[in-house]
């Protein structure tokens, strides 16, 4: 579900003129990660932060379109 939905967000968006799609994820690991990554989404920046009950790394990620 997360494949489709991914890939139906980044075939939709510059069909309406986006440039780029950028968002923010935690440092937890997992099949999103690899999803992101298939998706061409690179990592842009990141910061420590502390949510979910843990010390985590936020990141900034970002694909131009």
């Amino acid at each position: 579900m997360g494949l489709q939905l991914t890939a139906s967000g980044t075939e939709f968006a510059p069909s309406v003129g986006f440039p780029e799609l950028a968002l923010w994820t935690g440092s937890v690991p997992g099949a999103a990660g690899s999803i992101r990554q298939h998706a061409g989404f690179e990592q842009v920046g990141g910061a420590p932060h502390h949510g979910f009950g843990q010390d985590l790394i936020g990141r900034d990620r970002r694909l131009i379109l």
